[in-house]
């Protein structure tokens, strides 16, 4: 069974490649100049997704795509290069699919389309976020992913998951462990903070019980670990990767919050300070049949 993961060379599609590769033919995407997955059984080198045209030949030999390349991270310099590759890119490959009969379609979107922090638990159902370009283009994408696939005949399965918590993580995670192999010692011990975080093997977990399984064709998926943690639990889980020792004192949350602002960081503050929780029980259902082998 032929699997096609975009994005393949990147943080997740590392680990999802090795992962699948026992039960899956592996093609993947990824941009130039990077070392291929050993797993993998092919490789095609984009470059910018915005100006790749190969995606029939790409997509051919598969039977699932599992799309996880745009931008995440890190922003495009414009608005419109976020566009082309969120977007237009995701066009170009939806159209591919159709034309080589791809079966199903798994896109990789994040839980912050509900927005960054929230004051009672995000479900499924919860509202959108809007006015955020980056984030924006995702919602966008999701529609254009349902109704495509819709009138395509295309199954197609929309997960949303929290921030992936890993020692190796990029983004803001990578960041806190930085900062945590060099100072051991932290102002935060009044942030009382709860949010949501998602582990390597959940995700990966999930991703193959949706490739495997039907159960989850047609829906949507917020997808985030039991138990939320503050920020700082999610130290001392670094500090422990890292193998040092950190402590915390006391700071005012207030005066921490407003350093943040003075410094222009207020979307940081969001992500730190503040809750986020995620209802995960639709997904976590579907995991219990997994555990039960009822798949």
């Amino acid at each position: 069974m032929g699997v096609l993961i975009t994005g393949g060379n990147g943080f997740i599609g590392k680990k999802l490649v090795d992962y699948l590769s026992k039960d899956f033919s592996i093609s993947i995407t990824q941009r130039a100049g990077e070392v291929i997955p050993q797993a993998a059984v092919k490789s095609v080198v984009t470059g910018d997704l915005s100006g790749f045209l190969e995606w029939d030949s790409t997509v051919k030999g598969c039977s699932q795509v599992v799309h996880l390349a745009s931008f995440a991270h890190k922003h495009a310099s414009t608005i419109q290069e976020l566009e082309q590759t969120n977007i237009g890119a995701l066009k170009d490959l939806l159209v591919a699919c159709k034309n080589n009969n791809i079966k199903k379609f798994i896109y990789f979107s994040t839980a912050y389309v509900h927005g960054k922090c929230a004051d009672l638990d995000v479900n499924e159902n919860s509202s959108l976020i809007k006015g955020v370009p980056q984030l924006q283009t995702r919602v966008i994408a999701e529609n254009l992913v349902k109704t495509f696939c819709s009138d395509s005949g295309i199954n197609c399965i929309i997960i949303r998951p929290a921030l992936i918590l890993s020692y190796d993580a990029p983004g803001n995670i990578r960041t806190l462990a930085r900062l945590v192999s060099k100072v051991h010692v932290f102002p935060f011990k009044a942030i009382k903070n709860q949010r949501s975080y998602l582990s390597v093997d959940k995700l990966l977990s999930f991703i193959k019980f949706c490739l495997m399984s039907d159960k989850a064709n047609g829906e949507t998926y917020l997808l985030a670990d039991e138990k939320a943690l503050s920020l700082q639990q999610v130290l001392n889980y670094l500090a422990g990767k890292e193998k040092v020792n950190i402590k915390h004192f006391y700071f005012p949350e207030i005066l921490l919050r407003l350093g943040l602002r003075v410094l222009g960081q207020k979307e940081r503050e969001n992500v730190l300070f503040d809750d986020f929780v995620v209802d995960s029980s639709k997904a976590n259902k579907l995991l219990t049949e997994i555990d039960l082998g009822r798949y």
